[in-house]
């Protein structure tokens, strides 16, 4: 999973008002080798540290590469900064959520019986791939027993996704 991240650095201005912001391909955390670090546990001096030990690898002074050294910097220039930090994770918090739930189609499970193929233990839905989504009876009944109201099916053969509305 691949996401571009957008931050600003400076007070937020509105549209069309002068501010800096960068767009980076790197999660921040992988920049400063956290990547493997819980963010919520991981403190403020903790990526300082890790700042140091990434700046003195990548500076160029140092024989490090100098674009690898900014993407270090511009990590830090988010992740040092407390609220910056803060905002960070909860827009990657949002993001992961969304893709997770992103579903190609929205069934209820009241009408497959109508719409999909029953199969021993449940039921087969097809993917326009040609694969297919198995929504199976102990599946539905650990999520009900879970007290969810939805769960997302993975296709048998590609990355679609259905929501089955319980």
């Amino acid at each position: 999973l691949k996401l571009q991240f957008l931050y600003l650095i400076g007070p937020s201005a509105p549209l069309g008002g002068a501010q800096s912001a960068y767009t980076m391909s790197t999660d921040p955390y992988a920049a400063l080798g956290l990547d493997g670090a819980a963010p919520q546990r991981l403190s403020q001096v903790d990526i300082e540290k890790a700042y140091r030990v990434k700046a003195r690898e990548a500076h160029p002074d140092k024989g490090g590469d100098a674009a690898a050294f900014a993407v270090v910097q511009r990590a830090y220039d988010l992740l040092g900064d407390a609220a910056a930090r803060q905002e960070y994770d909860a827009r990657t918090a949002e993001a992961a959520t969304a893709l997770e739930s992103a579903a190609a189609e929205v069934l209820a499970y009241a009408e497959l019986p109508r719409v999909a193929e029953a199969v021993d233990d449940g039921y087969s839905y097809p993917c326009r791939c040609g694969g297919a989504f198995d929504i199976l009876e102990e599946d539905v009944a650990d999520t009900k027993e879970e007290g969810a109201g939805a769960m997302v099916i993975e296709c048998s053969l590609c990355s679609l996704s259905v929501e089955v509305q319980l």
